[in-house]
């Protein structure tokens, strides 16, 4: 063997060495490349004035549809809201175009001083691919059809920190946190088999109280509870929101998934594992994976 001929094994194999601990060592990022939904966006806003709090209002879109909506809205004034009130909220924005876009969604309170979320609307004649400015809502409130509040409020787009984790076999990825809301993500799994040995799923996200022992369950405070069909899971279509009103801030705590994959709910042996959840990608306009 010409000495030509060893020096290009040689370095074949230095440059094989290198990108294999390169891979080994960015684990925890590169794992997270095998996603089986694309995120083209996610936008959060909130606002306030002295009567009412918005919180978790969306415009997002994956690889199948675009959605908005999905607001929390809370009365700091008590009984802003009546029983059987009717609230119209009118959301309008501009694009990087300067063209106006508007939404409107309709809620009738069912209880004095109830906390409302409006709806999670599939956009299907215009979806959102476009950056937006100057997002306020109108709230409108009708009390046996006379105006007794009428207010727009400015909303504010918030910094989202995206959160994965993994293991050798399952993934969770594109979980979506700011200071006080967070946005359940994505699973996957290269377990080809995995629909043929389980079929029913739980998934609690957790976070660790202050000052608790990360390795002991009891100190975690459950935030999120999720269950249905294994295909439910894979098929990731169900997603949830929460709602963090302490004062201190989601991004400060360690977070968790628990995921219990089982044949049924009293398979004896259930596959029981779990996944941290490591914030790494801040959002302050779009995030796209592939």
């Amino acid at each position: 063997m010409s000495k030509e001929i060893k020096r290009q094994i040689g370095l074949t194999l230095g440059l094989l060495c290198i990108f294999i601990l390169t891979m080994a060592f960015w684990y925890h990022n590169f794992i997270f490349h095998t996603y089986v939904k694309k995120v083209d966006y996610e936008y959060c806003f909130k606002g306030q004035n002295e009567q009412l709090m918005i919180s978790g209002y969306e415009m997002c879109q994956n690889s199948r549809n675009a959605f908005h909506g999905n607001a929390r809205l809370m009365a700091v004034e008590n009984n802003l809201l009546l029983k059987d009130d009717n609230i119209e909220c009118v959301v309008q924005m501009k694009d990087n175009e300067n063209k106006e876009h508007k939404y409107t969604y309709n809620y009738k309170v069912k209880t004095t001083n109830e906390v409302v979320y409006l709806p999670l609307q599939q956009e299907e004649k215009n979806p959102i691919d476009f950056d937006v400015y100057d997002v306020q809502m109108n709230v409108n409130i009708k009390r046996k059809k006379k105006e007794v509040y009428s207010e727009t409020i400015n909303l504010m787009k918030e910094e989202l920190v995206v959160y994965n984790g993994g293991n050798k076999d399952y993934t969770i990825h594109d979980v979506y946190v700011s200071p006080s809301w967070m946005k359940t993500g994505y699973f996957s799994s290269i377990n080809k088999d995995v629909t043929q040995a389980y079929k029913k799923y739980t998934i609690d996200y957790m976070y660790l109280n202050e000052g608790g022992d990360s390795d002991n369950f009891d100190d975690y405070e459950r935030i999120i509870h999720m269950s249905g069909t294994i295909e439910e899971f894979l098929d990731n279509e169900k997603q949830d929101v929460y709602f963090y009103d302490e004062s201190s801030s989601l991004l400060d705590k360690n977070m968790i998934c628990v995921v219990t994959l089982s044949q049924n709910e009293k398979d004896k042996n259930p596959l029981v594992f779990m996944i941290e959840l490591r914030g790494s990608i801040k959002v302050g306009v779009e995030n796209e994976t592939i």
